[in-house]
């Protein structure tokens, strides 16, 4: 079975862009719009990387990895990052975040990390 990949960002138009990137690399993505979102779609499918903005409505991206985390250990998680505070990239260090990534990011550099940790 191959990776599924589950991208969760509140802007439409990146999200898409990203996953269609994502996918003409060969990785099949799943998508959501927020964190709340998220949640139900990783409890449901058989995700194998997670790719989270960190501010969004219903759910921030912090909040659904520390959900994820209290269940599983070991999965990848990229976290995307807007004027982060330093509070914000130690809390999400404290996640075990395989990648932490600042907005705006180059979508040949995330690429090769999802390939990477993949």
């Amino acid at each position: 079975m191959s990776a599924k990949i589950l991208v969760v960002d509140d802007e439409e138009d990146l999200r898409e862009l990203f996953i269609m990137h994502l996918e003409s690399e060969g990785l099949p993505c799943i998508q959501a719009e927020c964190g709340d979102a998220a949640w139900d779609i990783f409890q449901n499918n058989n995700i194998s990387l997670i790719i989270t903005d960190y501010h969004m409505p219903k759910g921030n991206g912090i909040e659904l990895l520390e959900k994820v985390r209290e269940i599983n250990k070991d999965i990848p998680l990229i976290l995307l990052l807007t004027d982060a505070s330093p509070e914000d990239v130690e809390k999400a260090k404290q996640l075990d975040i395989s990648s932490i990534v600042a907005k705006p990011f180059d979508l040949e550099d995330v690429t090769a990390q999802v390939k990477k940790i993949l």
